[in-house]
């Protein structure tokens, strides 16, 4: 785990990435964590969660307050209670009306701010909504095609998209890469404004920089800005919809089978090399045996299935390398069969993991890499078994 961190370039997601495990390991408080599934979830107001809430399904509702980390891959969420840690959250749309007192790391279609996040702000989506009642502690990060920000952010302001609409306060420098920039009345940067476009910003008379503001004039064909962002929101979306689906793979997995489950992210981790070697057979071995069999009449159901049993094959690797990684870095124990712990380790592992798939080339890597020791994990996991652990 250290030397996959070691070979991760400087920027937005290293930051993410080294955030997301100080806040997971820091504090030195005892593990704990509940899961809930389903259509709907509801944290009632009444309720309080003791340590971190994992939370998969179409609506959820925190009426109530969660003493750690809300982590959720949701349709639509909904926070109006009291998170006293982190939300991680993936799905299409966010609203918060109640109290964060850690930082908010997003990846979805809408995100709406109405209440306090004590700490920072990553969002990647469609747009981002930070209303005149809303206040971020420190800085605030985004890839939006829309930004609206009415409220207030103690910090830095840095990201890009389509167009950004600054109303409120920024307590340090703004830097933004955007096609349209409008400051409107009552706007105040307490720092520098650097922005990089195609045209001026439109500033109100009544804003206020403190700061020096630079302009570096960007041009852009037509066609280039139209589809920009486009190609970005789609590659954060189909990033996200494939979190979704191999966290509910993963959870169906591990809530059947966790003994299978934790078997294969064994394999991995006592037998990385043949784990590896094993994989690079089947993945690039299997695709020409199934060519192979379809070439003729009589294998094209045996080819079919085999195909079939070959994609399969793929997910559940992609969820013992998410374990392996979860325990890695919660010290899980090789004989711990808890769903609830396993299902933990495993998100945390995947959500790390898919971060790390955002960075150029190197998410490409990182693909290649967990698909060889996801597939090799099968044969490791035999050979382990038959040699009793």
């Amino acid at each position: 785990m250290y030397a996959i961190r070691g070979r991760i370039s400087a920027g937005l997601f290293l930051l993410f990435f080294i955030t997301l495990l100080t806040v997971t390991l820091a504090g030195g408080r005892a593990f704990a964590l509940q899961t809930r599934t389903g259509e709907t979830i509801l944290v009632a107001e009444s309720e309080t969660v003791s340590g971190d809430l994992y939370i998969s399904g179409t609506t959820a509702v925190i009426d109530g307050t969660v003493k750690g980390d809300l982590w959720s891959a949701c349709g639509s969420l909904e926070v109006r209670g009291c998170v006293e840690g982190n939300i991680y959250s993936v799905g299409g749309t966010m609203l918060l009306t109640g109290d964060v007192g850690g930082g908010i790391k997003a990846i979805g279609g809408t995100l709406t701010a109405a209440g306090r996040i004590g700490t920072d702000l990553f969002f990647l989506g469609n747009k981002l909504d930070i209303q005149n009642s809303a206040s971020v502690g420190s800085d605030l990060y985004f890839a939006a095609r829309e930004v609206l920000l009415e409220g207030v952010v103690g910090g830095l302001l840095k990201g890009g998209g389509k167009s950004v609409g600054i109303g409120g306060e920024i307590g340090k420098d703004a830097v933004l890469y955007i096609q349209y920039l409008t400051i409107t009345d009552g706007a105040r940067i307490n720092g520098d404004l650097t922005y990089t476009s195609g045209e001026e910003a439109s500033v109100s008379p009544s804003a206020r920089v403190d700061g020096t503001v630079t302009y570096h004039h960007a041009q852009y064909k037509k066609r280039t800005r139209e589809i920009v962002p486009f190609l970005m929101l789609a590659g954060v979306a189909v990033k996200a919809y494939r979190f979704v689906t191999l966290l509910l793979v993963g959870l169906v997995f591990i809530l059947a089978a966790p003994k299978t489950a934790l078997q294969l992210s064994e394999g991995i981790r006592r037998k990385p090399g043949a784990s590896a070697g094993w994989g690079a057979v089947l993945l690039f071995g299997t695709p020409i045996a199934i060519a192979v069999a379809t070439a003729t009449l009589v294998g094209i159901g045996i080819g079919t299935l085999t195909a079939s049993a070959y994609f399969i094959a793929i997910c559940l690797g992609q969820v013992s390398v998410g374990l392996c990684v979860g325990r890695l870095i919660l010290g899980i124990p090789q004989d711990s069969e808890k769903k609830g712990l396993l299902f933990g380790g495993f998100a945390l592992g995947l959500f790390i993991i898919s971060l790390l798939r955002f960075i150029p080339v190197f998410g490409w890597l990182v693909w290649a890499a967990s698909s060889l020791f996801g597939l090799g994990s099968f044969v490791t996991a035999v050979i382990l078994k038959q040699r009793k652990w």
